[in-house]
């Protein structure tokens, strides 16, 4: 006899929608109506409210990432059929509207419900670092996506007072938590997210202590532990590692500290967690060189070594570094030389070696960049010269120019590209404002939107967009 059968709605397995048919008079048969008896979400937004008369609802995603299907189970053997066919474990879902007609057989009766429901991504959004050098009233400015438009519209309120000098942000991988490395007073301010306002609400303790001058941080994918290089440490310079907690705050790993190059600036870190790399801004008029530093990342303690050897030779002033989504390359700019480097990565050894053809010339001074989610373009913003470059990614992760290779831009520094590959979003330093782009899904081209600018506070620096 069939006593229970259970249809699950599972988004990143955090959602679960259950249906069960039961036999009558003790009969091996199943009923003619099968029941919705629950439908609850621990992640997400459902809409109407669950009702058991209702068949028709919505789902709003947290995570760009999240996996959608209709999946099977049953206390005994049973038969699926889903719009017409036969399904053996999973139905997949698609953003977007989805309707389809559930048939369950088991023995010699069977039962049908429809049901739909629409899959709606969740609103990303907007912060930028601003940093008021005449107050320490510094800020972040915080809007969301228009998902037709692109479109950033501020949020209400528009801004949070951070630390001083918030130099670089970040949104942690799955979309929870939002932090700041203050450079001016040596602190990291910590948020979470809540994801359906894009409101910020300060952990306790809403700020951790760090060394001189923090700079650009790295979270790896299971948000488990926290990475920062100290911007001014020198002989040797220090990166700062923290173990996450379940609520997102930071507290220090043993040993906290792991010994770098001169001057760390920013990191970056594979998709499979099992390396990071290092920009070493040896620009500051000591006599060593500028290089990239490579780590690995023990998957059980959190903590990184050095590998051997430990640097890669790079371009002058390396500054921002970014790893391709397939995780075989990484690029940096270089402020000094006015070039973008690329090298490919060993995937057993976590090695850098330069590409064909790099490094690749971009504008003057280059601070920021940004690669697409698919991997198919890349963007640099050239602070000295108003421009952004913009170029193809090759399979080969060699760059190829795009039209006229560049778009004007006021003083660019920071540059992200939203989650759906569509939108460009570039902080204008001595406009006070953020440029919104377009992007060409074929080749890649920037066209500015409608409304092509939006204010922000006092110099704005870098932008990071929630999942």
């Amino acid at each position: 006899m069939l006593k229970k059968i259970i249809y699950s709605l599972s988004l990143s397995f955090l959602y679960l929608l259950s249906l069960s048919c039961s036999g009558s008079g003790g009969s091996a048969s199943l009923s003619s109506v099968v029941s919705v008896t629950s439908l609850g979400l621990s992640q997400g937004l459902l809409n109407p409210a669950f009702s058991p008369t209702i068949n028709s609802y919505s789902v709003d995603l947290k995570h760009r990432f999240d996996q959608i299907s209709f999946n099977f189970q049953s206390s005994e053997n049973s038969s699926f059929q889903v719009n017409g066919s036969a399904v053996a474990g999973s139905y997949p879902l698609t953003v977007g509207a989805n309707s389809f007609t559930i048939v369950v057989s088991a023995q010699d009766s069977s039962a049908q419900r429809t049901i739909n429901v629409m899959i709606n991504r969740g609103r990303q959004f907007v912060y930028v670092s601003n940093v008021n050098t005449s107050s320490p009233s510094d800020t972040l400015s915080m809007y969301s996506i228009n998902p037709t438009t692109g479109q950033l519209e501020a949020l209400s309120p528009g801004s949070l007072s951070v630390g001083d000098d918030p130099y670089d942000l970040l949104v942690s991988p799955l979309g929870n938590y939002l932090y700041v490395a203050n450079a001016g007073d040596n602190t990291i301010s910590q948020y979470t997210i809540n994801f359906t306002t894009g409101a910020l609400s300060a952990l306790s303790p809403v700020t951790v202590a760090t060394g001189s001058t923090p700079y650009a941080m790295i979270i790896p994918s299971n948000e488990q532990n926290f990475y920062i290089p100290m911007g001014g440490s020198s002989g040797p310079g220090d990166i700062y590692q923290y173990q996450m907690g379940s609520q997102g705050a930071l507290t220090p790993l043993s040993p906290n500290i792991i010994n770098s190059g001169n001057n760390p600036w920013f990191m970056a870190i594979t998709p499979n967690d099992q390396y990071a790399y290092c920009s070493i801004f040896n620009g500051f008029g000591d006599s060593n060189p500028d290089t990239i530093e490579m780590f690995s990342r023990d998957p059980i303690t959190g903590l990184l070594s050095s590998l051997s050897p430990a640097s890669v030779a790079t371009g002058d002033k390396p500054w921002h570094i970014n790893v391709h989504p397939n995780g075989n390359y990484v690029y940096n700019v270089n402020y000094g030389s006015g070039t973008v480097t690329g090298y490919a990565v060993n995937a057993s050894t976590g090695q850098l070696s330069a590409l064909a053809g790099s490094p690749f010339s971009v504008g003057a001074s280059p601070i920021g960049l940004a690669i697409d989610p698919q991997g198919r373009f890349l963007y640099v913003a050239n602070n000295g010269n108003n421009t952004v470059s913009m170029f193809t990614v090759e399979t080969s992760g060699a760059l190829t120019v795009i039209g006229g290779g560049t778009i004007a831009v006021t003083t660019p520094y920071g540059l992200e590209v939203d989650h759906t590959g569509r939108f460009l979003y570039v902080s204008s330093n001595n406009s006070n404002a953020v440029a919104m782009f377009a992007i060409d899904q074929g080749t890649g081209a920037l066209t500015a939107l409608g409304t092509p600018t939006i204010a922000t506070g006092t110099n704005p620096r870098f932008i990071r967009i929630s999942h």
